[in-house]
């Protein structure tokens, strides 16, 4: 994993985009959906919300949030050919297939969801082929949950993709506004980017080592988090996590 902080607004040096890059050679990537989300009965028994299959702690290196809560825009999620909430159309799709390979594109783009590891949906791609959202470019971020100007959202996160869909990037953003995320990706290499969480208490990136297995590290200071959370105390929101090949 490679780490850099990005400065994307052209005045302000305390906006910034902190952005790690994760080859996904040496990771496989999962979702998990959290304990609050709908349908959970219809999920199989292998798929345990809020947690991280034992199977998998002794591998375990990163668990990031997931996407915005059910109630927050109905974007959708789906798991073992499960449909937890209905896709949306033009919703970015983060979608993980059996060989954990990622994609991220528009759901009109997403052939056989059915038949994914998983897919997640978020606002609309910050980032396209390379290119912003045209509502980006115009300034029009309602969709991204941007520029209230009675509520600022002091932290955003993203996940981005390179153009070979090799290098996994995820993004941290401080005092940024959708747009100043997008660019921040973009400048760090991503090709295809999608919104997640949002807000200090949902933005995450934890790494896990130690025995027992716990919380050792977090992206940026004062990252708020369970030390003993995914692998002991389930999480009530989404989550992906990346283990060691």
């Amino acid at each position: 994993m490679f780490k850099t902080v990005i400065h994307p607004h052209a005045v302000s040096r305390f906006i910034t985009v902190t952005v790690v890059a994760i080859d996904l050679a040496r990771v496989e990537p999962f979702w998990v959906p959290g304990t609050d989300d709908p349908r959970l009965d219809q999920l199989p028994p292998n798929v345990t919300p809020g947690l991280i299959p034992i199977a998998h702690h002794d591998r375990l290196l990163v668990v990031t949030n997931g996407g915005f809560a059910p109630r927050h825009g109905r974007w959708g999620m789906g798991v073992a050919g499960v449909t937890l909430v209905d896709p949306r159309a033009g919703g970015c799709t983060i979608t993980i297939d059996d060989e954990g390979r990622m994609a991220i594109a528009p759901w009109e783009e997403v052939q056989a969801p059915e038949a994914l590891r998983i897919w997640r949906q978020t606002p609309p791609c910050l980032l396209q082929d390379g290119k912003l959202h045209p509502d980006i470019e115009r300034g029009q971020l309602r969709v991204w949950a941007g520029r209230d100007p009675g509520r600022k959202t002091r932290r955003r996160s993203a996940m981005g993709l390179d153009a070979t869909g090799r290098i996994l990037f995820y993004g941290m953003g401080v005092e940024t506004e959708a747009d100043d995320l997008a660019r921040g990706m973009a400048a760090a290499g991503a090709k295809a980017a999608a919104e997640l969480d949002i807000n200090y208490s949902w933005t995450k990136f934890l790494m896990f080592g130690g025995e027992p297995l716990k919380v050792t590290s977090t992206l940026i200071e004062d990252m708020k988090h369970s030390t003993r959370g995914y692998v002991e105390k389930s999480a009530f929101r989404d989550f992906f996590y990346l283990l060691r090949r």
